[in-house]
């Protein structure tokens, strides 16, 4: 999961998915497990996972596979953007190759881009 694409989709069930950004903890999660070194420890593990968009509502249920239907050519991985965003902000602008990245974030990354 952590190396799909951005913008990829995926067929599960009769219903269509698109990889839209990793997940990132925040410290809202880390207090409510009891555990202030949560985030720290989510984030050197490089194992965001993806948050999905739903492009085609549909049933999934257990066992059913993931079939890739369609994966942009600009490579920007899950992991790739979770990274960035945590380790490499000099790097900020290379995510701007993903146009299928969400709004909010391609507004964050202009943000702080611009100082």
């Amino acid at each position: 999961m952590n190396q799909s694409v951005i913008g990829e989709r995926w067929e599960i069930g009769d219903a269509e998915l698109e990889v839209s950004s990793p997940r990132v903890p925040c410290f809202k999660l880390a207090a409510r497990i009891g555990d202030p070194n949560f985030v720290k420890t989510f984030g050197r593990a490089r194992r965001p996972g993806p948050y999905l968009r739903i492009t085609h509502p549909g049933t999934i249920a257990a066992g059913d596979h993931i079939r890739i239907v369609a994966r942009p050519a600009h490579g920007i991985r899950v992991v790739d953007f979770f990274t960035i965003y945590l380790y490499e902000r000099p790097r900020l602008r290379e995510l701007l190759a993903a146009p299928e990245i969400p709004g909010d974030w391609t507004n964050w990354i202009h943000e702080q881009l611009a100082s």
